[in-house]
């Protein structure tokens, strides 16, 4: 059957015979899914509950506002009937009476005189002090007031004062008339409208409750959103948690002169209710379709499994090295597998070819690796030898297994490791790098190594491998140590030339200016050595320099400083961080192991053997002060010895 709806409709690729039945999928899906408009409505009825919370607090705004603004009136026009009367108290007595009356509202009516007493009120308790209360403060300023909610004094309950103030006919202040309305008169007055679904209540503008309802009780501190919103006066953009921890939508007004604030709250799953049927609706309809589709992609599938399992059984064979197998190419099969198996069968051929070649490769590498002098190897991503040459038993005293799934940075010079993380990275960079570093050998000795390395790179980093050839250049490096030698030692001496101390005494100097250290300078000087020279040769006179420049450079390198032939027999010593006292101790030791020396002379009558002159200067450098200064300073110091006769130092 399913043959013949593809021939109906010309679809002879694995493509179109998908997109039919998605099509089909997706039409029945789509006539479930967007024809209710859910989203569409779940909005709507997040605007409606907005819209009736606004409406339910703004009518209790309004029904607050008027009541509070009557039963303030009230007390505004009796305080005014009694200013003719303020001191008939039977007059007094009989209008509180009257207010109370007629004017239901009020829970409790008092008169206080100026100095705040109770006279007269409806509970018949007197004589109480209210001048400590704000209502009386602002009476006496000449203002009518509402308070917020307290516990009165006379009346014990939860209330909410309204006050006017009593004049005389001069306009004096003679008292207050206090009206005091419980609570629950308040939530009365709310009740008088609401909604339902919505649950408002009033706090005061420090947030605590002026009445009961599910979010707290009077007194209680509110702890919710809403609050900081109409603190800030800012608009709530979004539902939040309240005072109870339910989820909820509200909104709030001030009344009162803002002193108290209405909020208005409705639950979220009071909200979204009415769309728990739709939703239930929405969820079978859509699990059906996801049934029908399930089946009808089981169905497909297993039309084409026959074909997978044929070129999956295909990869299998020539994963397992069975590099001569092909796939059988069927042509009822659809377009795309037919091509997949003639294109596999291809890429089969082409992997048997490149196997064979790569195997015949392997053996001419392998070749190539067992007799070449130098080391060939083989690392992966992190550097550890895959494979190493034989090579390496010669170069470095060690069978390769015994390398193999290891770095070799251990037997890597500690000088040199530094340098070889440099050009690891750059071999990450590049691809290609060049370096020498010395390694230790099996007998633990040092050879130089110059390796040069390739690095193959891979779409998954764990595969990339790195091949590198290392020969030993020890000799090599022996040749150019002895050049260098030769360009900055003294041939005669083997201390170090003039060239040598220029080059290091200029760094030195800049070194020591950067990093505050001292520098000491010592200029020595053979005496008499041109008489020593005419009488006694200049094989003597070389034999006696010889003598004393290796004193000099034993004594300085257990210092760590170094020596230098400045000029026929002249040499300076150069030291770092050693104070003026240190110098002058190591100066002595030079001018008395060379006198010690014993080297015969008879060309001076003050002393039998060869002695030494010595300038020495120390110092912090500065920028202010040059190097060739100081160098002249200590020059100027070893002649200040030599015109005082030798064989001592002198401290410039």
């Amino acid at each position: 059957m399913l043959n013949r709806i593809h021939n109906k409709f010309g679809l002879r690729t694995l493509k179109g015979r998908i997109i039919l039945f998605y099509i089909v999928f997706s039409l029945v899906l789509a006539l479930f899914i967007f024809s209710p408009l859910l989203f569409i409505g779940k909005e709507q009825r997040l605007v409606d509950a907005e819209n009736e919370i606004n409406r339910v607090i703004h009518i209790q705004k309004m029904f607050i506002s008027n009541w509070l603004e009557e039963h303030l009136v009230q007390l505004k026009t009796m305080a005014e009937i009694s200013r003719k009367n303020i001191d008939d108290d039977i007059f007094m007595t009989n209008m509180i009476e009257e207010i109370k009356k007629n004017h239901a509202g009020f829970d409790t009516v008092a008169y206080a005189n100026k100095q705040g007493i109770i006279e007269e009120t409806t509970s018949n308790i007197t004589n109480i002090d209210v001048s400590s209360q704000d209502y009386f403060k602002e009476a006496k300023k000449g203002n009518a007031y509402i308070s917020d909610a307290f516990y009165g004094k006379i009346s014990k309950n939860k209330i909410v004062t309204f006050s006017a103030p009593v004049l005389d006919e001069q306009n004096n202040f003679n008292g207050v008339l206090v009206g005091a309305v419980k609570l629950e008169t308040i939530n009365e007055v709310m009740g008088s409208y609401k909604d339902e679904s919505a649950e408002t209540y009033i706090t005061d503008n420090d947030g605590k409750f002026i009445t009961n309802s599910s979010k707290g009780n009077f007194g209680e501190k509110i702890h919710s959103a809403i609050y900081e919103k109409a603190i800030l006066h800012e608009e709530p953009n979004d539902m939040y948690e309240s005072n109870d921890g339910e989820i909820v939508l509200g909104n709030y007004v001030w009344v009162n002169d803002d002193r108290w604030l209405i909020i208005g709250e409705k639950n979220k799953e009071n909200i979204y209710a009415p769309f728990k049927g739709i939703v239930k609706i929405f969820i079978l309809g859509y699990v059906v379709l996801a049934l029908l589709g399930l089946c009808m992609i089981l169905f497909l599938s297993q039309h084409i499994q026959k074909s997978i399992d044929r070129v999956l059984k295909g990869t299998r064979k020539i994963g397992n090295g069975e590099w001569g197998h092909r796939i059988e190419e069927i042509n009822s099969d659809a377009q795309e597998f037919k091509e997949l198996s003639h294109n596999f069968n291809k890429m089969a051929d082409l992997i048997e070819e490149q196997v064979i070649s790569l195997m015949e490769s392997e053996e001419k590498f392998r070749t190539i690796a067992e007799y070449s002098s130098d080391i060939i190897s083989v690392h992966e991503n992190n550097g550890k030898f895959t494979y190493i040459s034989p090579a390496a038993k010669e170069i470095l005293q060690y069978d390769p297994d015994e390398l193999i799934g290891k770095t070799g940075v251990h037997l890597v010079h500690e000088a040199d490791k530094e340098q070889i993380l440099k050009w690891y990275r750059k071999l990450d960079t590049s691809g290609y790098a060049v370096i020498t570093f010395r390694i230790k050998r099996n007998d633990g000795t040092y050879i130089w190594i110059e390796s040069s390395a390739k690095k193959i790179f891979s779409n998954d980093a764990r595969l990339n491998r790195m091949y590198m050839f290392s020969r030993n250049i020890t000799d090599r490096k022996k040749v150019e140590q002895q050049l260098k030698d030769i360009a900055v030692k003294d041939s005669l001496t083997a201390v170090y030339n003039r060239r040598a101390f220029n080059e290091d005494y200029e760094k030195v100097w800049g070194e020591a200016i950067q990093h505050d250290r001292s520098i000491s300078l010592m200029m020595i000087d053979v005496d008499f050595f041109k008489k020593f020279n005419d009488c006694y040769g200049h094989l003597a006179g070389d034999d006696c320099l010889i003598e004393i420049a290796r004193t000099m450079e034993r004594i300085a390198q257990e210092e760590h400083g170094k020596v230098y032939r400045y000029g026929g027999e002249e040499f300076v010593v150069l030291l770092q961080n050693k104070n003026v006292q240190d110098t002058l101790n190591i100066a002595e030791n030079i001018r008395s192991a060379i006198e010690q020396l014993k080297i015969t002379q008879q060309v001076s009558e003050n002393k039998p053997y060869v002695t030494v002159s010595i300038g020495v200067n120390h110092c912090v450098p500065t920028s202010n002060l040059s190097y060739m200064k100081f160098l002249e300073q200590t020059d100027a110091a070893l002649y200040q010895v030599k015109n005082n006769g030798g064989n001592n130092i002198f401290y410039e």
